[in-house]
């Protein structure tokens, strides 16, 4: 079968359906999380990162800054109201200060 006039004519290759018996008779690239875990790949250190808790690094000079915007002094908490309407601020910074506080006020830290 040709493809439309003036394109080439790619084939692709066969797929198979058989699944591998093992991690080992599959490609790297599509290998399980849980194979990647067992050889110590990324999933694993990125799962151990996770139970650590992570960490999150804001810099000195981007401290502040939300609170600074929305006129709300330096350690008060900022009303949910006013975060609510940052949140749709024409300011495309004030917006992504204003989402992450929002989803930061839902982690466990």
């Amino acid at each position: 079968m040709k493809g439309k006039p003036g394109r080439p004519h790619v084939m692709l290759p066969a797929v198979s359906n058989k699944k591998p018996d093992s991690p080992a008779d599959s490609s790297p690239d599509m290998v399980s999380a849980d194979a990647q875990m067992a050889r110590g790949g990324k999933a694993k250190k990125r799962a151990d990162k996770k139970a650590r808790g992570g960490s999150i690094h804001i810099k000195k000079s981007h401290e502040g800054l939300l609170h600074k915007d929305l006129k709300v002094k330096p350690g008060n908490k900022i009303p949910e109201k006013k975060l609510e309407k940052a949140k749709n601020s024409p300011d495309p910074a004030v917006r992504k200060r204003a989402t992450f506080a929002a989803n930061a006020a839902k982690w466990k830290h």
